[in-house]
């Protein structure tokens, strides 16, 4: 049949993109395989000091996108992203995370002079979504502590509720983290952050049961290295469901944000102890219910 427009702009369309890609890889020393350049990102990234979590999941999200475009690491295109994002039903908090581990898989590409253009700029700005905090309730918190779960799982849990800690920074508690002089309690969170916080009574008293110095939560598998994160998480969300409680682990850390701001702590106070850079984060940790917002009403005056 003869041609017609449609054809000719499909046609036009797949040879501008093999043209772009033939102008990328000309730009390329390409003497190293696309396997050997995310290893050495990795390599970049440790030297920054990113935590090991965040530098396996970046790489592993590049290499999955890879493998999925059948199109090599380095060569990824604006289309080849779209085309991926658009045959799949994700989350806007998803489309973040693939976002954030592409825009930095890039940044480091045009850091280092292999690429000049970050494509994932032409993919346009996602949807605003609002996200509502999910605190586990006291009453749940009560029954999850009295529900019978182990003394180990039971100090996970403490952790979690009264210091505010991620399952990652709980796998991570050492003896030496805890100055009983001072009352502070030490803890290495995202990004490689470093904190001393104030230790509740609640953890101090826990303390007593653990060794001095070492790990509190050793491997079973691994001699001398910390149980996996997965391992906190699943053990903690197993007692919850026990326990008949819906929800996450993390649940224990908006009831730490919720709990502080609902007892008249400041909210600048609760960004501290959360050790979140940004004061937007913390008010997604800080539920405000329907009898507080009463409460608030009624002190409006009157005069009508």
């Amino acid at each position: 049949r003869p041609a017609s427009p449609s054809d000719f702009v499909t046609e036009t369309h797949a040879v501008t993109r093999l043209a772009q890609r033939q102008v990328v890889m000309s730009a390329l020393v390409f003497t190293f395989a696309p396997v050997a350049e995310l290893q050495r990102w990795r390599t970049h990234m440790r030297a920054r000091g990113l935590a090991e979590r965040t530098i396996s999941e970046q790489t592993a999200t590049v290499a999955r996108i890879s493998r999925d475009c059948q199109v090599p690491p380095l060569l990824l295109s604006s289309d080849d992203l779209a085309e991926w994002f658009g045959a799949r039903s994700l989350s806007n908090g998803s489309r973040s995370t693939y976002r954030t581990a592409l825009r930095a898989w890039f940044d480091y590409l045009m850091l280092s002079d292999i690429r000049t253009d970050d494509p994932t700029r032409k993919l346009g700005r996602l949807k605003a979504t609002r996200y509502l905090p999910r605190p586990m309730t006291t009453e749940h918190l009560r029954r999850l502590l009295n529900s019978g779960i182990r003394s180990r799982t039971r100090t996970m849990v403490l952790l979690g509720a009264y210091e505010g800690f991620r399952v990652s920074e709980i796998a991570r508690v050492r003896g030496e983290h805890i100055d009983g002089q001072s009352q502070r309690i030490y803890v290495r969170g995202k990004g490689g952050r470093e904190d001393w916080l104030p230790l509740h009574p609640v953890i101090a008293l826990e303390s007593r049961r653990y060794p001095a110095r070492g790990l509190w939560f050793p491997s079973y598998e691994l001699a001398g290295q910390p149980v996996r994160v997965k391992s906190v998480s699943a053990t903690v969300s197993q007692a919850m469901g026990r326990a008949g409680i819906l929800g996450t682990p993390h649940a224990l850390r908006y009831w730490f944000g919720t709990e502080l701001r609902r007892s008249g702590v400041d909210l600048r106070t609760v960004q501290e102890l959360m050790r979140h850079a940004n004061m937007a984060t913390t008010a997604l940790y800080t539920q405000v219910d329907d009898g507080e917002k009463l409460d608030a009403l009624t002190h409006l005056p009157l005069v009508a």
